[in-house]
């Protein structure tokens, strides 16, 4: 099943009118304009960190509601004016959008209208925790995929009643369970440190 971005972007943009307070007016006709024209809808990404992009619009919670700054080359611009009349102007050009929510966003719009920044590392687009937890995941799916091979090739051998191989499987199998347990034990410690 393809991912229609485009209608999941509407739809996030939909529900950030329907869902947020905006500073003024004018910031809220912001997103209706976005939301109207399907030139900039299609050239837009949602990313995160809009601002480290060659031409971001980021949206903040302000003290009276959320606001708009748009980033060009590394210049901010907050007046809402001149923020419609640029995106206005260069429709056809890319834009990137990172959104600073205190609400949370429904699962199935953040998952289907965000991409990834191109501009930013691998990092810095999934951040720690998430990199954190697929290194994890995979060490454990390499930890399990090693076990089943020992344990299946243990079996081999004690059917085939072979001792030398089955001494040194036994090895290998011992080597591995202490490298589970110091993995183990180093995420338990990492975690009590950090926690």
């Amino acid at each position: 099943m393809a991912i229609n971005r485009f209608k999941a972007k509407k739809e996030l943009l939909q529900w950030l009118v329907d869902n947020l307070t905006f500073t003024n007016t004018a910031e809220e006709n912001l997103v209706h304009f976005i939301l109207s024209n399907r030139v900039i809808i299609q050239n837009t990404s949602f990313v995160k960190q809009a601002d480290q992009t060659p031409r971001g619009l980021v949206l903040q919670k302000e003290e009276e509601g959320y606001a708009f700054s748009l980033f060009i080359q590394g210049h901010r611009f907050t007046d809402p004016t001149q923020i419609f009349h640029e995106l206005n102007m260069n429709s056809d050009l890319k834009l990137f959008v990172s959104l600073d929510l205190e609400e949370f966003l429904p699962g199935h719009l953040a998952v289907l209208a965000f991409e990834r920044n191109p501009f930013l590392t691998y990092e810095e687009n999934v951040g720690n925790e998430v990199r954190d937890a697929v290194d994890e995941a995979l060490t454990n799916l390499y930890y399990e995929a090693w076990e089943a091979v020992l344990l299946k090739q243990v079996d081999e051998a004690l059917k085939e009643d072979n001792q030398a191989t089955f001494a040194d499987l036994s090895r290998d199998y011992n080597i591995l369970l202490k490298m589970k347990k110091f993995n183990q034990d180093e995420d338990d410690y990492g975690t009590f440190n950090n926690g």
